[in-house]
């Protein structure tokens, strides 16, 4: 049990853009890590800790849907050695040193992700099941960091995106398909994760994003296994032909996204195949953006990397303008581990998302957290501040409302009731 905390004196941005900002008030946080009540005047007794956040704002704890907890996101100067390098670290990664080298890795994202203020996030695709096997850590108290939504390892095609990354379930056939979802749930896995199409760090020619590595009847197996279980599909995405098998199969998530064309929109709002019946999108601005955005010789890409890099970037923009113009469920998440994407600078996907699409904080902020936490099925433990949700918010010196950028670091943490009254995060040159 924690001890009982009353947080006394912000403003309280509940997260649902619908309820008025609470003036000058006070969360209180049950021993159990709940939200005990919330108010401008609750009477405390002489047991409950009081923390002044007089002057302070109040929101709640950013949501990022689509991490890998395997990588830190920094970004190692352009060397030449390209992809030989990468197939040197994967090679000994897939070696018997793999767990050893990994498991602390693991241990320190998720400590990073919480003390930048991030208290939920799902991994979309990890290695040795070690994203599993950091959640229960976490949840035991062994270990600082978020709630975590687990997927283990990606199921992918044979020779497909991802094939390098150590304990990638590679299948070819529907029986492959069905055995690895089956796998997957086996150890543990909340969510499935799978590769549909080609991905920007492993096309072997400038267009292979577009390409589709899994067939619509794999695809169709691993989504009706996951759904009898009543587990969704998170599908790694990145062309609009893939996208269409994915709706048609059922997926619930697609992640990164492409161009969504006007006879798809209905299908994304109102899917029969989908395990809730709509498919949501998380379109990962930041991964999108993050490489061509910085000069070629600075980043550790190769020119047809950095090609797909852009074309991708494309598509996740129009995918993220056309959901919110259309209601379509969008969700917030960085692809965090890959080049530029780091923990600490999950806010700038809030920041690219108002850029893009004009909307006002208030409103850009609904969508990190009560939208993302409904696309992701926990609306009902967090994602808003409310009575009998878990307390998961942050304290920030600043207003956010007046500007985004004010989300970066949080004076105080507060995740699942566990208090992180100084939080510290390392950041890495030429990163915002």
């Amino acid at each position: 049990m924690q001890k009982k905390r009353a947080f006394v004196g912000a403003d309280i941005i509940n997260g649902d853009k619908h309820i008025p900002i609470l003036r000058h008030g006070t969360i209180l946080v049950g021993a159990d890590g709940a939200i005990e009540a919330i108010g401008e005047k609750i009477s405390l007794d002489a047991s409950v800790e009081v923390v002044d956040v007089t002057g302070r704002y109040i929101m709640p704890g950013l949501i990022n849907a689509h991490v890998h907890l395997f990588s830190n996101g920094a970004a190692a100067r352009n060397s030449g050695a390209g992809g030989s390098m990468i197939n040197f670290a994967y090679a000994v990664l897939r070696s018997f040193l793999g767990k050893l080298i990994m498991t602390p890795v693991y241990k320190n994202m998720a400590k990073a992700f919480v003390n930048a203020g991030v208290t939920t996030v799902r991994d979309c695709g990890s290695f040795f099941c070690l994203d599993i096997k950091t959640k229960r850590k976490v949840e035991s108290g062994k270990a600082e960091g978020p709630r975590i939504l687990t997927s283990g390892p990606l199921i992918i095609a044979t020779g497909g995106h991802g094939y390098a990354m150590p304990s990638s379930r590679q299948i070819s056939g529907v029986p492959d398909a069905i055995r690895a979802a089956r796998e997957n749930i086996r150890d543990g896995a909340e969510w499935i994760k799978i590769c549909t199409t080609g991905g920007v760090t492993d096309s072997k020619f400038i267009g292979g994003t577009e390409c589709t590595h899994l067939n619509l009847e794999e695809t169709k197996a691993i989504v009706d296994e996951a759904h009898r279980r009543n587990i969704m599909v998170a599908s790694h995405c990145e062309s609009t032909q893939g996208m269409r098998d994915c709706l048609e199969a059922g997926v619930d998530t697609i992640e990164h996204a492409a161009t969504i064309e006007p006879d798809m929109i209905e299908r994304f709002l109102h899917n029969p195949a989908a395990l809730r019946g709509y498919t949501a999108v998380i379109p990962t601005l930041l991964a999108g953006g993050a490489l061509h955005e910085h000069p070629f010789e600075d980043t550790p890409a190769n020119r047809i990397v950095m090609a797909n890099s852009r074309h991708v970037a494309q598509g996740s923009d129009n995918a993220m303008k056309t959901a919110v113009e259309y209601g379509i469920h969008v969700g917030i998440g960085t692809d965090s581990s890959v080049p530029y994407c780091t923990p600490y600078n999950t806010y700038m996907e809030l920041v690219k998302m108002q850029e893009l699409t004009g909307l006002s904080a208030l409103e850009v902020i609904d969508y990190a957290t009560r939208e993302t936490a409904e696309i992701l099925n926990i609306g009902d433990v967090t994602g808003t501040l409310d009575v009998g949700k878990s307390a998961d918010f942050i304290v920030l010196t600043k207003n956010p409302l007046d500007d985004l950028h004010n989300i970066k670091r949080p004076e105080q943490v507060v995740a699942m009731g566990r208090y992180y009254p100084k939080p510290r995060f390392k950041e890495y040159p030429g990163i915002e």
